[in-house]
């Protein structure tokens, strides 16, 4: 890469923030610090990005990205956030770069950083003989009831903290079926394991015979009858999951029952619908014919329907 050439770029891309993309200063400052970092790794280790002597810009695509991230997270332990800023700051760049025509396209344009990059949950494994140990402790309490409950519906069911805290209503409504209301959202109607449905009956009947009524209407409450939090759901599945093992964070869970739930032959599509995906919403709906395929699949390989 020719040095001189190369200055001549970034001074371009400098002026292309200010003028064009209207950056302020500190932003333009942040912006061509990643890049110079990020080009600076490219020189250093060509050879094991496999470039050549000569190489220029355009050599730089997914690979050499995916490599970037990878050294970074594995040695200096870069956390996701850190990932997707230097992430963005690449991609502004080669979009510049196509836009002045020093390269032909933005190998970036549609590329996501790959969950194994950035998240350690695939050092850790999941084995399933831990989860049924975990599911098979018996439950006195109303906490421990409901503590595992929020277990359950994010591992069995991709719930995320904050769109549970928004539940207010709960109903069973026979074949394995569950209608949950949420406060501004639009009801939803999912499967659910025997197991799953005998814990919620145990939970709602605890609920209704030990808990005063609050006015907050929230379906997860604390023994005064106050609403879960998303802060105290997290901490709550924080303690839980710490139990399967202390490496083990919350965020670590709906991806341990895509893992399992991919593992027993689920396709991506129904993955995807119970992780929660927008694209995929339509087809919660209970008179979509689809949506049975999908429950169908449910039963015969998730995990926790078959404990």
């Amino acid at each position: 890469m020719n040095q001189k050439i190369l200055e001549g770029i970034l001074e371009q891309y400098q002026t292309y923030l200010l003028v064009e993309k209207r950056n302020a200063e500190n932003t333009i400052a942040h912006y061509m610090s990643r890049v110079h970092y990020f080009i600076n790794f490219c020189f250093l280790n060509q050879h094991q990005l496999f470039f050549t002597e000569e190489w220029d810009l355009s050599a730089i695509d997914k690979r050499v990205v995916e490599i970037f991230n990878r050294e970074h997270v594995t040695k200096k332990s870069w956390k996701e956030s850190s990932v997707q800023v230097y992430e963005r700051s690449i991609k502004l760049f080669l979009r510049f770069l196509v836009k002045k025509d020093y390269i032909s396209y933005n190998p970036l344009k549609t590329y996501i950083i790959k969950p194994s990059i950035v998240s350690s949950s695939e050092e850790i494994e999941f084995p399933s003989s831990k989860i049924h140990s975990f599911f098979n402790i018996p439950l006195k309490s109303f906490y421990q009831i409901r503590n595992r409950l929020l277990f359950e519906f994010v591992y069995s069911m991709g719930m995320m903290p904050s769109k549970m805290a928004r539940m207010t209503e709960l109903k069973i409504i026979g074949n394995n079926r569950i209608h949950v209301c949420f406060k501004g959202k639009r009801d939803l109607e999912m499967p659910a394991g025997e197991d799953t449905i005998k814990l919620i009956e145990s939970y709602m009947s605890l609920k209704n015979e030990e808990i005063p009524k609050s006015s907050d209407e929230c379906f997860w409450v604390k023994k005064d009858g106050k609403g879960l939090t998303p802060g105290n759901i997290s901490n709550i599945l924080g303690k839980e999951i710490s139990k399967l093992d202390e490496h083990l964070k919350p965020k670590d869970l709906r991806k341990m029952g895509a893992l399992h739930f991919a593992e027993n032959g689920a396709d991506v599509r129904s993955i995807q619908t119970f992780q929660g995906s927008k694209r995929l919403s339509p087809v919660q709906e209970m008179n979509v014919p689809e949506f049975n395929d999908i429950q169908e699949i449910f039963k015969r390989t998730h995990l926790r329907n078959k404990v």
